[in-house]
């Protein structure tokens, strides 16, 4: 099983489901955290902690003017290099503008071909916080799963995080109803 991304949207569910499990007594908190994190691919919910940590740093020194890639905001996604794709996917930055305000950009796929501008602050600080909160608001909205279709069938796949990784087919499905069955269990 792949790794769900460490969002602060599936600590919580996680917390949420323990918190009932522990409740209804079939075991501890404890340990119905660390079978949520095993459940999401993580080794123990501490490995999870730190993961979500660790996706919170992307943000806490937003670089300010980077020595971008030629053309970085021209090249398809697709085609980028591994080594590109390592620096910058999912790294927000700031671009300053001459009224002296910031504008927030990332490359995260919001755009076949470009940083996805997440927005205007006037400080460096508040331009973190547009970069955390926006970064935070598309990984939870990435990571939820899709429907494709491919060659007339239906599939419910989990995208994956990069243009350089495969999606992963969740579920094949013969019709629309299927589809909202599956989703509804996995919403569980």
């Amino acid at each position: 099983m792949s790794k769900q991304l460490p969002t602060a949207t599936l600590v919580a569910k996680i917390k949420a489901s323990a918190k009932s499990s522990a409740r209804a007594g079939g075991m501890s908190h404890a340990e119905a955290l660390e079978q949520g994190a095993r459940a999401a691919g993580y080794l123990s919910w501490h490995e999870l902690q730190q993961a979500l940590k660790g996706r919170a740093a992307d943000v806490a020194e937003l670089p300010l003017d980077p020595d971008l890639p030629p053309d970085f905001d021209n090249t398809p996604n697709d085609e980028r290099s591994e080594a590109e794709l390592d620096a910058w996917w999912e790294r927000p930055f700031a671009i300053s503008c001459e009224d002296g305000t910031f504008d927030v950009r990332c490359l995260d796929g919001g755009a076949w071909d470009r940083s996805t501008w997440y927005g205007n602050a006037p400080t460096m600080a508040a331009a973190t916080e547009v970069a955390r909160a926006k970064l935070e608001a598309w990984r939870a909205m990435s990571s939820r799963p899709a429907l494709m279709m491919e060659e007339g069938r239906l599939l419910v796949i989990k995208r994956g995080s990069r243009p350089d990784q495969e999606p992963e087919v969740l579920f094949e499905a013969k019709n629309m109803d299927e589809v909202q069955a599956f989703m509804q269990t996995a919403e569980k």
